[in-house]
């Protein structure tokens, strides 16, 4: 992304006070204990080993790479199989429920990269379940055999069939999607966000601003939120939100969480929504979708460690998406 010189604005005095502001919605099932799913074990911070899976009994990687309706189907350079099979060990509405069932699976140090992975079953598409549950996925299998193997290695772990017709959106009268959505923090770290409400004020205020261009706005909002104050949001924590407008912020380069009581942003690229994971014979890769404009999505890629995302060089992010531009 090209830099220049970031326009200052008068911000700190209202951000200051809406930074203070509470939480807007409750979680999907706000009533959930920490005890929900039995489960206490916190994630390893040193990230989860490789199972010692044989090429034919891998799991394909995580994501919605598969199917269509979604950005993420563009982002795989060579095709897959389709998975017939999903190992599961949580179905639940409650977000801190998945959180703990998910913890536990990335403890067990049994699983591969990008798995647990958080998502929604109308998203997966599961046969015979109902659409709008969070699912907390180890593994996706053509193969039922394979599949029985990591379902016997995980706690809880059942195998269950998808759909062969796939994803099915769910359109409301006014032409938003009316469905269950779910953001996953990195498991392997906690992210640094701030105020939702403080980021809505700040994009307010340069609606009232002219730009030469798309960039130089982008620049003075960049230079408007580093100003903001920080706090912690817990790794492999989960936000969910069946309210659209809660979940795609800021042509999706920030995405919601939740932080001391509150409200939060993250940037996308510490969650893992709208990833996939690609396995190489050297190296895993993960694609995200880091923006979208004129419903064109920017799918960056990273190198995926045990210490966090490594930049490729010359495949270096650039979170910015234009109306043709590159997908």
């Amino acid at each position: 992304m090209r830099r220049g010189q970031a326009l200052a604005l008068p911000l700190a005095t209202s951000v200051a006070v809406i930074a203070l502001l509470a939480w807007a919605s409750p979680s999907v099932h706000a009533g959930a204990r920490d005890d929900d799913a039995g489960i206490d074990a916190p994630p390893s911070k040193d990230g989860p080993r490789l199972s010692p899976a044989t090429p034919r009994t891998r799991p394909l990687p995580p994501g919605l790479w598969f199917g269509d309706g979604h950005y993420e189907s563009r982002a795989l350079p060579n095709e897959l199989p389709t998975p017939r099979f999903a190992v599961v060990v949580a179905i639940t509405t409650s977000a801190r429920a998945a959180e703990l069932a998910g913890g536990r699976a990335y403890a067990s140090g049994v699983l591969d990269a990008g798995y647990p992975w958080i998502v929604t079953t109308r998203d997966l598409a599961l046969e015979r379940e109902a659409p709008d549950r969070i699912a907390v996925v180890a593994g996706l299998f053509t193969d039922r055999s394979a599949a029985d193997a990591l379902a016997a290695r995980v706690t809880h772990g059942r195998v269950l069939a998808l759909s062969s017709t796939g994803f099915d959106p769910v359109w409301g009268s006014d032409g938003s999607e009316e469905r269950l959505f779910v953001v996953a923090i990195d498991p392997r770290r906690d992210a640094q966000g701030f105020s939702r409400a403080a980021l809505e004020a700040i994009e307010r205020r340069l609606d009232d601003v002219s730009f030469p261009s798309e960039d130089a706005r982008r620049e003075a909002l960049e230079a408007a939120i580093a100003a903001l104050p920080r706090c912690m949001v817990r790794r492999g924590s989960i936000y969910a939100t069946r309210a659209s407008e809660r979940y795609y912020l800021s042509e999706r380069r920030w995405a919601p969480a939740r932080c001391e009581g509150r409200e939060a942003v993250v940037p996308v690229e510490a969650t893992l929504r709208e990833a996939v994971f690609e396995y190489l014979p050297s190296e895993t890769r993960v694609h995200q979708v880091t923006a979208v404009s004129c419903d064109s999505p920017n799918l960056d890629v990273w190198r995926w460690t045990s210490e966090g995302r490594e930049v490729i060089e010359g495949e270096e992010p650039v979170f910015a998406a234009g109306c043709g531009g590159r997908s």
